[in-house]
């Protein structure tokens, strides 16, 4: 038996399963080595100085998994590690040669030793174009000029990519110097549900949301990291500025996108306008971020660039000013009242979106497996947006026999009523408890009637979007599980939206895509199920308040425990607490 020596385990190993083996069930995309002798858990070490792209604990089949991006655009991967090193989160930044954890036999391992991986990181997302790690890492065992270690890997890993790449528009549409690349984006729609923006052949808010939207899914299938913000909340005339930034200035991330539409005087118009992207005065960068966006929009659409070159500094642009990281872009997609422009924008919508993401993040995009909705390209009248908001029926309430009408709307058979709206009826004020992460609703001063106490449940849903969004997770997470499990499910979604540990997930999508946090969501079928019957039963009992949880924050199928899974450790270590089980699911929470 052979043992060899390599850079990114301290001591030595045993090669168990080579690249592309094929004594296995699905391709082996890495190679697997075991600690030699048997019985120990060696440290693994980063193959080079970079930041940490991804971390999961637990996955299903890789265990523990983290991938860390190099400066040459390589992504190592380091599947089935016992334990992540002390600190270590996304975005972190590691050294070369420092441990990032210990070497373990976490998810679908049947023994102690290390998956590891190389590949370009335009490959990440659809996980193709493996190059074999064996000869990088043995040639890097056997040379002391580490830059030449690093260089091999980068041209194996580009060579691979670039063979097989998925040809873009990349380079043409955006010109000029390579810009830095963005790991983490923070995008909203402008304007809000209840405060609407421009409005002519075509709705803003309705359509700065299609456009996030997408350009968020993309990004995601790309491995970038994005929190995606709509005001569905805020009403005239408080203003939704406030409630925009405060979203973003909570995140951490690398750039600030806010998506709007425009419009000029002068009602509708055959002419074009063109597309145009807003940046803050006097800073460089962004006003060359500002001019690839827009020239990204224009090669994939045709429309014109507005002003010449379709940036427009803005010396108090609120957006742009009040973002606290100094990386903002507002793109002004296309004007509404423009048939031109719609046309090509309706059109065009799917290679405008691509055109955006690849532009934010810095880097070209492979064609994901997200298929992108149709669109309808008649404008001779206002059009009606793909999806129509659901109806909103006057619901009519008995309050401790206070009977009072309050707006609603319908959906799949039950009614659900926005929680201000409500309050605002009865008189009474509803307001955010920061702390505790809960609704809380108060009696307005000088108003007689019934007060409700803290409201011990999730926020209220009225988004359409994301009530499928729950479906969906809850379908994928818990499709074997009775109606009952289903519900504890939900559950646990509404939990983490309200617990003190899981900041910054304040609605569905941001729970459920949280990296690392919910595996189907990384899967090209997600948002394409239809969910049963008894999954939307389940959904509509959680909505409504039921909560069979105990509080549980975490699960972890039953029939894929061992003492070595992350939540058995974090419970021995005091940081979980054991709940219950149901089903083929254990239930946690946090101690």
């Amino acid at each position: 038996m052979t043992t060899i020596n390599v850079p990114v385990i301290q001591g030595n190993v045993i090669l168990t399963s080579p690249f592309m083996a094929t004594n296995r069930v699905n391709p082996h995309h890495g190679a697997d080595l075991a600690p030699f002798p048997r019985g120990t858990m060696p440290p693994i070490l980063a193959w080079d100085d970079g930041e940490v792209f991804f971390i999961q604990h637990n996955n299903r089949s890789a265990g523990n998994w983290i991938e860390i991006l190099h400066s040459d655009n390589v992504v190592t991967t380091y599947m089935h590690l016992d334990s992540f090193a002390p600190g270590l989160t996304l975005g972190s930044r590691v050294s070369r040669g420092q441990q990032i954890g210990i070497m373990g036999n976490t998810g679908d391992s049947t023994g102690v030793h290390l998956h590891i991986e190389f590949r370009n990181v335009r490959d990440r997302a659809s996980g193709r174009n493996a190059v074999d790690p064996m000869p990088i890492l043995l040639a890097a065992a056997n040379r002391s000029n580490n830059a030449a270690n690093l260089a091999s890997a980068a041209q194996a890993a580009n060579a691979a990519s670039q063979t097989n790449a998925t040809p873009t528009q990349t380079n043409q549409n955006q010109g000029g110097s390579a810009m830095s690349i963005n790991r983490r984006i923070t995008i909203s729609s402008g304007h809000g549900l209840h405060a609407r923006g421009a409005k002519d052949i075509i709705d803003e808010v309705t359509e700065a949301r299609r456009v996030v939207d997408r350009v968020a899914e993309i990004l995601q299938a790309a491995g970038v990291h994005v929190s995606v913000f709509h005001d569905n909340t805020t009403r005239p005339p408080t203003g939704t500025l406030v409630a925009i930034n405060a979203h973003h200035n909570r995140q951490q991330r690398d750039l600030d996108v806010s998506v709007h539409f425009n419009s000029v005087d002068g009602g509708t118009r055959d002419a074009g306008i063109g597309v145009e992207t807003l940046y803050r005065k006097g800073n460089a960068a962004m006003r060359e971020m500002a001019s690839r966006i827009s020239r990204a929009i224009s090669a994939a659409s045709g429309l014109i660039l507005r002003r010449g070159d379709g940036t427009w500094e803005q010396p108090s642009k609120g957006f742009l000013n009040q973002t606290n990281i100094n990386r903002a872009v507002l793109i002004e997609v296309c004007f509404v009242n423009s048939r031109t422009d719609v046309r090509l924008y309706q059109t065009h919508f799917e290679a405008i979106c691509h055109a955006i993401a690849e532009a934010v993040h810095g880097q070209s995009i492979a064609a994901t497996d997200i298929q992108a909705p149709a669109i309808d390209t008649d404008i001779d009248a206002p059009l009606e947006p793909e999806n129509p908001a659901p109806t909103r029926p006057t619901v009519t309430l008995d309050v401790m026999g206070d009977v009072r009408e309050v707006g609603g709307f319908i959906q799949d058979g039950a009614a659900y009523v926005r929680l201000t709206d409500f309050c605002d009826t009865l008189g009474q004020r509803a307001s955010w408890d920061e702390n505790r992460l809960l609704p809380v609703i108060t009696k307005a001063d000088n108003v007689a009637g019934p007060i409700l106490d803290s409201v011990n449940a999730a926020r209220l849903l009225t988004c359409q979007e994301e009530i499928r969004l729950l479906k969906e997770i809850v379908h994928w997470e818990a499709r074997g599980e009775d109606e009952k499990g289903q519900v504890i499910v939900a559950n646990v979604i509404f939990n983490r939206m309200r617990s003190p540990h899981h900041r910054n997930q304040n609605t569905v999508r941001e729970v459920i895509f949280h990296p690392g946090a919910f595996t189907p969501t990384t899967r090209p079928t997600f948002g394409t199920v239809v969910p049963s019957e008894r999954t939307i039963n389940a959904v509509h009992r959680a909505i409504s308040g039921e909560d069979l949880s105990q509080g549980a924050t975490f699960f972890h199928q039953l029939s894929s425990i061992t003492p070595e899974v992350w939540h058995e450790r974090a419970v021995r270590d005091g940081r979980l607490v054991r709940l219950f089980d149901h089903g083929n699911h254990r239930f946690y929470k946090e101690a």
